[in-house]
């Protein structure tokens, strides 16, 4: 009787072990297409920092490095936050000093540039082929912006706001390779930042007295395109 007993419990314990193994596996699957992700990005391309009524119109080469997390909603939605740093830009230009009216001189001024970024961001990645999908991204945030600016003048040393900052807003297409937990991503980007308005003021110092030279707001903005590559490892 026993035995019996062991039997009807044994075949009661298989069939409870079987269902929960097949709900767990189910549940398994199903978070598959859902979870947490980690990953990191370079871009390489061209910007373009310029502020018309002031004349500056700077074009350069330009990187940027990211790190972001962020969390799969479903196989053709996700969204994440990054943080990202820019590489130096340097430009060189001339800025016209006037004093009561008259044209003193036209002063070497030399620029340069670190910009970092905060962003959130949307993905919408539908499948293409087998382990291949597309994406079509968008993303905003807010951009700091540090600029060292130093020219010689009579002796003395001109400079620029020291910081900028303003929103920031773009958008990004390209191809994701899925390897296991792993995804590689290729595309372009092209973003836009455009800072909030600043006083530039210059003045230099002859016999002791100091003497306004230029006095302008500056409302700088940025426009960057180019190629990207990111790496991801899912959870």
């Amino acid at each position: 009787m026993r035995t019996g007993f062991m039997m009807k419990f044994s075949n009661k314990l298989s069939i409870v072990l079987g269902l929960f193994i097949v709900v767990f596996g189910i549940n398994v699957l199903a978070n598959e297409s859902q979870g947490f992700f980690l990953g990191a990005d370079a871009g390489y391309g061209k910007t373009k920092f310029q502020q018309d009524d002031f004349g500056i119109n700077v074009r350069n080469n330009v990187s940027n490095l990211g790190l972001r997390a962020g969390y799969r909603l479903s196989p053709k939605h996700r969204a994440y936050i990054g943080y990202y740093h820019q590489s130096k830009i340097k430009d060189t230009g001339k800025v016209p000093v006037t004093v009561a009216g008259n044209l003193i001189d036209n002063i070497s001024v030399e620029t340069k540039y670190r910009a970092h970024r905060v962003i959130a961001g949307y993905d919408f990645t539908p499948i293409l082929v087998e382990n291949i999908r597309g994406v079509l991204g968008v993303y905003g945030g807010y951009s700091f912006l540090r600029a060292n600016t130093e020219s010689n003048f009579f002796g003395d040393v001109f400079s620029l706001p020291s910081a900028f900052d303003g929103f920031m807003y773009g958008t990004k297409i390209g191809l994701l390779y899925e390897i296991a937990k792993a995804e590689v991503e290729l595309g372009v980007k092209l973003e836009q930042i455009r800072y909030k308005t600043r006083d530039l003021k210059l003045s230099f110092n002859v016999g002791g007295q100091k003497t306004d030279v230029l006095s302008e707001d500056v409302r700088p903005i940025q426009t960057t395109g180019g190629v990207y590559l990111g790496f991801n490892f899912k959870f």
